[in-house]
């Protein structure tokens, strides 16, 4: 395998890893807030469809984008190995990690305005649902930041 589809693999890998962990904080914090709705301001509560759609639009939006760069093939689901294939998978890549990036700022943003919920309704056993909330959002930042430090370079 080439230098540049071995950076593709680990970008995808990396990239996917951190949407999925921001998805999985998400979904384990909406339910939360929803079953201690009183403790919560509404004005988190009707957010969390705006933020739930948004994330939902960037797995989708990076699915779309695996099917048609990163795979050979839908059927066979085999990364790209050809120079060309490789070299669009990642010029592909950084287009979509730029646009994701302006649409995590904005969640960010939403999360500083929205009031933060009673800590004792988010704390789990790893920490608090919405600091790691917020964490993974930043680290997708960071991403997409590094990216493009690294595309520049």
């Amino acid at each position: 395998m080439s230098s540049s589809a071995v950076l593709l693999w680990q970008l995808n890998h990396n990239y996917v890893n951190r949407l999925a962990r921001a998805r999985s904080y998400f979904d384990l914090l909406e339910p939360l807030l929803d079953k201690y709705r009183a403790k919560v301001q509404d004005s988190l509560l009707s957010a969390m469809p705006v933020i739930h759609a948004r994330l939902t639009f960037l797995s989708a939006e990076h699915r779309g984008w695996c099917y048609a760069f990163f795979y050979e093939s839908p059927e066979s689901k085999r990364m790209v190995q050809t120079p060309g294939a490789v070299r669009r998978a990642l010029t592909n890549f950084v287009i979509m990690c730029d646009r994701h990036k302006e649409s995590l700022n904005e969640m960010i943003a939403l999360f500083a305005d929205l009031p933060r919920p009673d800590p004792s309704v988010t704390r789990i056993p790893g920490g608090d649902l919405w600091d790691l909330m917020l964490s993974a959002l930043h680290d997708l930042v960071d991403f997409s930041n590094d990216l493009n430090a690294r595309d520049s370079a």
